[in-house]
């Protein structure tokens, strides 16, 4: 394919749980008590390779800076999306 056919990479951002092998939860009053009403469990772990993508997090970006940016033992990344996701 020539260069200017190639498509454009899709990406996303991901948050990853920096303390492998520990599970990491945010339980719904955990996420009550950082001011985030509603919010189900979160779980970073072995069966999504310790990443949620920061869109599955639903969170505001004041609520994502204090909580998840600020927490020692989360990371933020870029990643490609592959074809299936």
């Amino acid at each position: 394919m020539a260069e200017a056919e190639k498509q454009p990479v899709k990406t996303r951002k991901v948050v990853v749980f920096d303390q492998r092998p520990t599970l990491r939860l945010i339980r719904p009053e955990d996420w009550a008590e950082g001011g985030v009403k509603d919010h189900g469990p979160t779980l970073w772990g072995p069966d999504n390779d310790w990443t949620v993508a920061k869109a599955d997090l639903g969170l505001n970006e004041e609520q994502y800076a204090r909580i998840i940016l600020a927490d020692k033992w989360f990371r933020e990344e870029t990643r490609e999306v592959s074809e299936e996701e």
